[in-house]
């Protein structure tokens, strides 16, 4: 590698073949970095090399590495910050939602069902009781089936009724 004597500060002044052979690089190489905005001292012309700063072309080169190390982490903190953002968004709304009275907290869900399963247990368990009374004796098995299915009809009912009581409670708010 032929270098010239002449030294600037923080670098050596090379030709294009000398900066080129300097970096391991292929001139073209060179040729699209500078197309990119690599430093140069002097442009080449026929019979006139190009002349290059070393020094200056090496910061160029670090400080377009470390760009394309930091876009990355900066676009991930920006999507980070996107997602909260929309995520704050999200509870705000959910927040209106729940004020209005349109939704309702997973354990107040929870706990309104299973009042109604409760409910539902014991006007079924019900059925069996009433409806005993008034199929002693029955030997139609139409008749059978017509009153035993009027018990478990009425006792769904009153199971549905308990349901509309059920979601109707107004619980008092504990503060915490």
């Amino acid at each position: 590698m032929e270098s010239k004597s002449l030294k600037t500060t923080g670098g050596v002044i090379l030709s294009r073949a000398d900066l080129s052979a300097y970096c391991g690089i292929d001139p073209k190489t060179l040729d699209a970095w500078v197309r990119d905005g690599c430093p140069i001292l002097r442009e080449g012309s026929r019979g006139v090399a190009a002349q290059f700063n070393s020094a200056d072309v090496w910061r160029w080169r670090e400080e377009r590495l470390r760009s394309k190390l930091v876009a990355p982490v900066q676009q991930r903190r920006e999507e980070l910050e996107l997602r909260k953002l929309e995520a704050q968004t999200v509870s705000a709304e959910l927040e209106m939602e729940r004020d209005k009275g349109a939704i309702a907290p997973v354990d107040e869900f929870e706990r309104a069902t299973a009042k109604l399963m409760t409910a539902i247990r014991t006007n079924m368990l019900n059925v069996v009781r009433h409806a005993e009374l008034s199929l002693l004796g029955e030997t139609d098995r139409t008749k059978f089936a017509a009153t035993l299915r009027r018990h478990i009809t009425d006792g769904l009912q009153s199971a549905a009724l308990d349901a509309e009581n059920v979601f109707d409670e107004e619980e008092p708010e504990t503060e915490i």
